[in-house]
């Protein structure tokens, strides 16, 4: 499926293209709450071709789309503005994802932390990567941004259970666990996060028999609880609290 440009939207899967034409087709009519409804699951969908978000690319997409037919992007900011500061997590996702997409990451922060801090695993794992690079006045602090990426992946947020990951393996910023490493890289995988799939398979080359049998027991064993609970395996599009 190609956006208002001819350019093709790429998303996880048929159900997130199908939401981008929804989101497209309300914006044209200047339906801004519809567009950013059915588009605020994807916001923070991270791209591993471009490392790009998908929100990042749809919402460019809808500027173009709005621009195309008369209308101003800013209409979209000052609706959902005042709701955001009242604390409406969809308000703030979609502020953060705006600002986001234009490298304003003085506001783009602003926003995912109001986000973050409500508990929702993508925003916590934006603020993570934030935190990484020291965007929008942040310091650049790996603690932080290991304390946010854990946040997430403890939500059974694929991308952040990789990257916390990758940090247990490294041991730079948090002392080395393998057994952690494999553990999270395996509840990822198990999740069909295609990163995770292939550092799984670069981790077995590495981390000794023992440690990859502990590992893999321990997510085993809560992927059953999980499960059992009716959480399991989570949505591909985490819900919003």
């Amino acid at each position: 499926m190609t956006g208002p440009d001819g350019q093709m939207i790429i998303g996880p899967g048929s159900w997130n293209r199908y939401e981008c034409l929804i989101a497209i087709a309300a914006r044209d009519a200047r339906d801004f709450p519809t567009a950013v409804r059915k588009g605020d699951l994807m916001l923070l969908w991270k791209n591993s071709d471009t490392q790009e978000t998908l929100g990042t690319r749809l919402y460019r997409q809808l500027d173009r789309a709005v621009v195309a037919h008369g209308g101003k992007q800013a209409d979209s900011v000052s609706a959902w503005k005042p709701a955001a500061e009242q604390g409406d997590l969809h308000a703030q996702v979609h502020l953060a994802s705006y600002y986001e997409g234009r490298q304003d990451w003085r506001n783009a922060v602003f926003w995912t932390r109001k986000a973050a801090a409500q508990g929702y695993a993508p925003a916590q794992y934006a603020l993570a990567t934030h935190f990484h690079f020291g965007r929008g006045g942040l310091p650049k602090d790996l603690n932080a941004a290991f304390d946010w990426m854990l946040k997430a992946a403890k939500q059974d947020y694929a991308p952040a259970q990789n990257n916390a990951a990758i940090l247990y393996y490294l041991g730079d910023i948090t002392p080395k666990n393998d057994r952690q490493a494999i553990t999270y890289v395996t509840l990822a995988a198990s999740q069909g996060l295609p990163e995770a799939i292939e550092q799984k398979k670069e981790f077995l080359k590495v981390i000794s028999a023992d440690d990859v049998i502990v590992g893999e027991q321990t997510a085993q064993d809560y992927i059953e609880r999980r499960t059992a609970e009716g959480r399991w395996p989570p949505p591909a599009n985490p819900d919003m609290p």
